[in-house]
């Protein structure tokens, strides 16, 4: 209290004071415990300067949320600050609502990129929790607004992507049969026939890519005005680069291919390798290695086991954003890495109260048992599952913290998330489990148990 009470003697609580604001935060925070904040209001109302603080305005080290929004509103009220609980409180029930959804949806997958998707949901419900655990409303607001398009875009690009030999479009031919009949017209025709499918996003097909190719190496380069037939066609292929059946088709006309500096730009553009060196010998050699090397590149990034990545990549994003609340990206530090901090953070700040000693979920026997999975863990998604476990563990004792009544249920969460870990298949079953457990914890917590 020594060292509390030197923070608040020395913070400024006039009007204009962003430590207004920042204290009324507090009350809605989920990492903040209601004994710490009666600790903050009591050397607030006894020793600081603020006007409009009565002695009396300080809560019980047991109050529940409703006592602590009521207290809220006081002090909102005497600083004449505009209450904004509301908004807060409509986004933990949103946040609520989806971890529901989320835990609701998570028990049917059973492929491997199913399963992998469905922990990529649950641990994006997670990290929103955990950022409006933390004091972070902006963020897990932005969140859930806008975040579901990673996955969702992620999803729809394993299921239709375009860059695989056996994708095209349904009436593939169509246009090249187009692009035949504007080129028995006029130039300008065929132009716009080639500038059409420029701005189509429908997946190159074999057909189509034989008639495209054609075109932009061994079309007319005369032009009376704009861009010749050539150069609509160069820049449609370069719209398509990532078409394996592009390169396939260019590859097939390789040898009769005009061996020119345009011709050479070309074929860089839709490969992304130096080709033209002014050696007229290499020429062909350059051009054709060029081309299988982005034709096996994109194959490789179609691979079942790249679209694993591609999401365990975005697993590592949302933990790391939990931690720290630095922006996802698809580079951060392994999940298990994140998790493992998240933990320490969220488990420096439970007092080991009766109900939670009492269940076994203080930090000492906590880490003990973490430290027996973890050495039993091999890989990745093992020592993922091993942090999860752990945080877990965590997260039950600070809802037991904040709501000693909740030990049955929090008793039959790890119960079942324990049975599921004895019964999982694999490791990825296993961190799955752990992370619809997580789930359900942090929507008590955030709701009927939190502080």
């Amino acid at each position: 209290d020594e060292v509390l009470g030197a923070l608040v003697s020395r913070t400024t609580w006039r009007e204009d004071a962003p430590a207004r604001s920042w204290l009324l935060t507090q009350f809605n925070a989920a990492d903040v415990s209601s004994p710490r904040l009666a600790s903050l209001l009591s050397v607030i109302a006894r020793t600081s300067s603020a006007a409009g603080v009565a002695t009396d305005m300080i809560i019980d080290p047991g109050a529940n949320p409703d006592a602590r929004a009521a207290m809220r509103d006081r002090y909102a009220r005497s600083w004449s600050i505009e209450n904004t609980a509301g908004t807060t409180d409509e986004l933990t029930i949103s946040v609520a609502e989806l971890l529901s959804v989320t835990v609701a949806g998570s028990r049917s997958a059973e492929s491997d990129p199913d399963r992998m998707r469905v922990l990529a949901q649950l641990a994006r419900a997670n990290a929103i929790a955990a950022r409006l655990g933390s004091n972070d409303p902006v963020g897990a607001a932005e969140e859930l607004q806008s975040g579901t398009t990673r996955i969702a875009d992620m999803v729809a690009q394993d299921l239709d992507d375009t860059n695989t030999l056996a994708d095209a479009a349904s009436d593939d031919g169509a246009w090249g049969a187009d692009a035949l009949t504007a080129e028995q017209t006029t130039e300008e025709r065929l132009i716009t026939v080639i500038e059409h499918r420029a701005e189509s996003k429908t997946p190159v097909g074999p057909a189509d890519a034989g008639v495209l190719v054609r075109l932009g190496f061994r079309g007319s380069s005369s032009r009376s005005s704009g861009s010749s037939v050539r150069e609509a066609a160069a820049m449609t292929l370069a719209r398509h680069r990532d078409s394996p059946h592009v390169l396939l088709a260019a590859l097939d006309m390789l040898d009769s291919i005009p061996r020119t500096e345009a011709n050479a730009r070309t074929l860089e553009s839709i490969t992304g390798r130096v080709i033209w060196s002014g050696e007229r010998e290499e020429y062909y050699a350059r051009a054709r290695r060029a081309l299988l090397s982005r034709l096996l590149e994109l194959i490789a990034v179609d691979t079942p086991e790249a679209r694993l990545d591609r999401l365990a990549g975005l697993i590592d994003g949302y933990y790391a954003w939990a931690s720290d609340g630095q922006t996802i990206v698809t580079s951060a530090p392994p999940a298990h890495a994140s998790a493992a901090a998240l933990r320490a953070r969220l488990g420096s700040r439970v007092t080991p109260t009766p109900a939670v000693t009492g269940a076994g979920l203080d930090r000492a026997r906590i880490e003990r048992r973490w430290a027996s999975r973890r050495s039993l863990a091999v890989g990745p998604i093992s020592r993922l599952a091993a942090e999860q476990r752990a945080l877990a563990e965590t997260l039950a004792g600070a809802v037991l913290e904040q709501a000693p009544g909740q030990v049955t249920r929090v008793d039959a969460i790890l119960r079942v998330l324990e049975r599921e870990d004895a019964e999982a298949q694999d490791a990825l079953d296993q961190s799955i489990s752990a992370e619809r457990a997580i789930a359900i914890l942090w929507q008590i917590l955030l709701t009927e148990g939190r502080p």
